[in-house]
């Protein structure tokens, strides 16, 4: 069943009653492009608002991600979250958390998380002695 109104569409399972919410722009199998939506968020800037946690490391910058997502696929982020003294950054008002890994690993485990794979390659992964110094954070 679908009902189409002003480029929206809704399309309803009639054996599960399932009822699925997207575009005509995104109109394909929902099911089939859930890996690809999730990884936008992550790829996407102007998605940004709906990352709530900031991962970092000793690395420069951090990895946005969103904790409810990270909660729900991995117990130890679930475990993580559920701290009630976890840091908020003021200024975005975002949840920070410390991973002493490197940011392909962090990044790695975050894309897993939102996709369900991840390209572990050793040819995916830098080297240890391609981390230049100035990758790393002062001090570090």
């Amino acid at each position: 069943l679908y009902y189409k109104a002003e480029r929206n569409i809704v399309q309803v399972d009639c054996r599960t009653g399932a009822m699925v919410l997207f575009t005509e722009e995104n109109s394909c199998d929902p099911k089939a492009s859930l890996a690809h939506d999730l990884s936008s968020i992550l790829s996407d800037e102007k998605l940004d608002r709906f990352c709530d946690v900031k991962i970092t490391g000793p690395y420069r910058g951090s990895v946005r991600a969103s904790r409810l997502l990270l909660a729900a696929r991995s117990p130890v982020f679930r475990r993580l979250f559920m701290e009630d003294d976890l840091p908020v950054d003021r200024a975005t008002g975002r949840a920070e958390v410390y991973l002493d890994f490197s940011r392909w690993v962090t990044e790695t485990v975050v894309s897993f998380c939102y996709c369900g794979a991840a390209d572990l390659a050793l040819a995916a992964a830098p080297a240890c002695d391609d981390v230049r110094d100035d990758d790393r954070e002062p001090g570090a």
